[in-house]
């Protein structure tokens, strides 16, 4: 049985490495290109701006360029063929390059989300490129939240939202540093919101903290950015792995647009690391020794003020989508 249900895993396997190329969105390629055509039958664009992941988007905007004889730009919001993330047989990444530089080559221009990239992505196809990075939408924190109670004896919240990779994005020297506070580590709780607790649970329990984390279901957007406010510092992950760099997710924005100081692990000279020390807007560290000492400097300002304190408002200047989207348009009409 056991033999039989892996080689199903096998086949299963070889079955989605041949079939979703680029991805597992490549069965809306011919609705999605049949579309672009009617939609263009009595009307000529400027421009075919596409945008990924998924990555059939791109095969997409390539296929409609070349029928419509109309420019198009490749925005690379994550790594295509280059992604270390995915684990692929050489075969299948050796068809991943080589599908990605054909379509890529036939763009404009690009644009990706941070500085490693843009150079990585120049070198590489030698093309007109912008660096666009996340933002936040304004329009989300423009909501009133309510402001949480101010009580010195309530645990330390650190909050986390959202999935994990394991073995990459790892949380263990948060756990690690936890253990190292004694006593005081119970005046902390850890809470992840809409993450596999796998992912977490036997990291805490191996460093011993069981007791000081919890993983709770998701919630609906709006709801995570009350989560997010609420708590008094926000955890984000990062893989400290040099291939990580350039790498840097929407949740920073978030974070930074709810003012929330953000303990940030992983690669120490990554770009999220970089903006959150640059910023002032909390720590960046991997060694437990180091993390602890920054525990406990929030630990006191939980007990004498009742929460830690915001950040000012200008951790977040220059960062809302509406800002990025004025040096987009700036890029695409110049």
């Amino acid at each position: 049985i056991q033999s039989g249900g892996g080689l199903r895993h096998r086949l299963s396997t070889l079955y989605m490495h041949v079939t979703n190329l680029p991805d597992n969105r490549i069965g809306w390629l011919p609705w999605a290109y049949r579309g672009c055509i009617a939609l263009c039958r009595n009307w000529q664009p400027d421009l075919i701006f596409a945008s990924g992941p998924p990555f059939t988007a791109h095969v997409v905007a390539h296929m409609a360029s070349r029928r419509l004889g109309v420019p198009w730009v490749a925005e690379l919001r994550d790594r295509w063929a280059d992604d270390p993330y995915e684990e692929l047989p050489a075969w299948r990444m050796r068809i991943d390059q080589w599908l990605e530089n054909r379509v890529l080559r036939s763009a404009t221009s690009l644009v990706t989300v941070s500085e490693p990239w843009a150079a990585f992505y120049r070198r590489k196809y030698n093309k007109p490129l912008a660096m666009i990075p996340n933002g936040y939408d304004p329009v989300d924190f423009d909501i009133p939240l309510a402001e949480p109670a101010l009580d010195p004896s309530a645990p330390l919240l650190i909050g986390y939202a959202g999935g994990i990779y394991p073995g990459k994005r790892d949380p263990t020297p948060l756990f690690q540093a936890m253990r190292m506070l004694g006593p005081d580590a119970h005046h902390i709780r850890v809470v992840f919101r809409g993450t596999d607790p796998a992912h977490v649970l036997p990291l805490a329990e191996s460093s011993g903290v069981t007791g000081l984390v919890e993983v709770l279901p998701s919630i609906p957007y709006q709801q995570s950015l009350v989560f997010q406010h609420q708590a008094d510092v926000l955890l984000l992950m990062q893989w400290n792995d040099p291939r990580e760099q350039g790498s840097c997710p929407g949740k920073l924005f978030e974070y930074l647009a709810s003012l929330r100081p953000i303990l940030v692990l992983g690669l120490e000279n990554g770009v999220p690391a970089t903006i959150v020390r640059e910023r002032n807007a909390g720590c960046c560290a991997n060694d437990p020794a180091t993390i602890a000492n920054q525990l406990r400097l929030w630990l006191a300002q939980k007990r004498h003020l009742g929460r830690v304190p915001s950040l000012p408002p200008s951790a977040r200047d220059g960062l809302s989508r509406t800002i990025q989207f004025e040096h987009l348009e700036r890029f695409l009409v110049g």
